[in-house]
């Protein structure tokens, strides 16, 4: 199965060569099989080379060049064996780019999509989709039953940067990116989204959030990935206003910078699972829950950044409504 591990360098403009642009540890065997590099502005004057390291030695055949008037660079066709502790390195070979660079590194781990190692699911589409489910794998068409809002100097796009993810560049502090579903779950529900969010300033952070609002907007229950040196995963609770902040959560790997995140509501007991290995196995958030009589109105999906002045980037590759409802 193809995952995507993806990086960003968010220093200033590179030109000429430079070494260590953008540095990935591998934490798990695997096959790299294809390459993407992104710039953040078309590039002029001349294309932009990059070359492609394994512990130190150049990878024959796996340069990204973009030409004049692009953005992006991809290498396709590759068979290079990766093994954990392998480190991988982006160096600018000549040309100029803007900043933020993002990397992305196509690797198969050579399991089987659709063989579940535990009893919950793996990361494939569902076979019998609802209206809401979103792959992001039609750039001209997301689901139009839900509306994407981006914050000031948010950009985003889907299937473009990365195929069928939607794709976010947070240039700062204090930065969303909003979905709202037009939707009013009645009674059990769930809502799943597999994310990616990169922030490693200890001062700052990045969170992921999946919500359910009250019309009025001041009663709701949300699930949360806080995501900085310190990562926190839970569930929050608001009650007219007044939001109970990590009312039930725990603190995971500072590692990690993708999970499957899922809001789950049955009767009127509200959880946060979260599952690390791509959708296969799931945790639930704290040992216990919140319990909330809740009229829901609508559902959010949030990307937030925090106080400090850093760049980051998200992803999000599905959404699934009702995918799952744990015990």
């Amino acid at each position: 199965m193809i995952n995507q591990l993806t990086l960003v360098y968010t220093g200033g403009s590179l030109s000429g060569a430079t070494s260590g642009v953008i540095y990935v540890p591998i934490m798990k065997d695997g096959t790299l099989k294809a390459v993407d590099v992104k710039t953040d502005e078309n590039v002029v004057g001349a294309n932009a080379v990059f070359a492609l390291y394994k512990n130190g030695v150049e990878i024959s055949g796996a340069g990204v060049t973009i030409n004049i008037g692009s953005k992006i660079g991809t290498t396709t066709g590759l068979n290079v064996a990766l093994v954990k502790g392998d480190e991988i390195v982006l160096n600018l070979v000549s040309g100029g780019v803007s900043s933020p660079v993002t990397l992305n590194l196509d690797v198969d781990d050579g399991e089987t999509a659709g063989i579940a190692s535990a009893a919950y699911g793996v990361d494939v589409p569902p076979s019998s989709p609802t209206v809401q489910d979103e792959e992001f794998d039609d750039a001209g068409a997301v689901n139009a039953l839900y509306t994407i809002t981006p914050g000031s100097g948010v950009s985003y796009d889907v299937n473009t940067t990365i195929p069928s993810h939607l794709y976010a560049y947070f240039p700062g502090a204090s930065k969303t990116l909003h979905l709202e579903f037009n939707y009013a779950p009645v009674g059990d529900f769930s809502l799943t989204a597999k994310v990616s969010f990169q922030c490693r300033t200890a001062a700052s952070y990045a969170g992921f959030i999946i919500s359910a609002y009250s019309s009025d907007e001041l009663n709701a229950v949300r699930a949360f990935w806080q995501n900085n040196n310190n990562p926190i995963i839970g569930v929050d609770n608001q009650d007219s206003g007044s939001w109970s902040f990590f009312a039930v959560s725990e603190i995971v790997s500072a590692n990690v910078t993708e999970i499957v995140l899922h809001l789950q509501r049955a009767s009127d007991s509200w959880t946060t699972w979260f599952s690390l290995d791509g959708g296969k196995t799931f945790l639930r958030a704290g040992s216990s829950f919140i319990n909330k009589l809740l009229t829901v109105h609508h559902v959010e999906i949030d990307f937030q950044t925090g106080t400090q002045p850093e760049k980051v980037v998200g992803t999000i590759d599905w959404i699934r409504r009702n995918w799952r409802l744990f015990t």
